[in-house]
């Protein structure tokens, strides 16, 4: 005869929802081995991923975007710090090194897209200006009588 729990339904189905409870004990597992693998990083990984994650926040300022000799210092840094990283660590701690140096490669190449395309957009922008001066100027000739 099958037991029967608070909710009525059978004692079978209570392995499906300790299946379930194990898997988000699973992901906290994995979440804590993480986070203890991060710990064990030497201080000087950790100051450049550091300097990466505060180069990518910059990127979302558009006023420091710009400031070629705040974000070109910190991305150089980190590139360094990193670089020389890879062939003092091991393992974990290794990869991440790599895939950040890669990162700020990548922050950096977008940064400059971005930077193009605000030159290009300011170029159009004079010319439209200019193009407007041109026109006013114009119309104030016509304005002016001629003797």
């Amino acid at each position: 005869m099958e037991d029967k729990n608070e909710t009525g339904q059978s004692g079978n189905d209570s392995s499906t929802s300790q299946g379930s409870d194990n898997k988000d004990s699973n992901a906290g597992n994995v979440a804590d081995k993480l986070i203890e693998d991060v710990k064990k990083f030497n201080l000087m990984s950790l100051v450049g991923i550091g300097l990466v994650l505060v180069f990518l926040l910059f990127m979302f300022f558009s006023g420091l975007t710009f400031k070629w000799w705040l974000m070109l210092p910190i991305a150089g840094a980190s590139a360094f710090i990193l670089y020389r990283q890879l062939s003092d660590t091991q393992g974990f701690e290794k990869k991440a090194c790599f895939y950040a140096l890669i990162a700020v490669g990548v922050l950096v190449l977008f940064r400059d897209i971005q930077i193009s395309n605000h030159g290009q957009n300011t170029y159009k922008f004079a010319n439209q200006m200019q193009a407007q001066a041109k026109g006013l100027n114009n119309a104030l000739k016509n304005l002016i009588p001629k003797k």
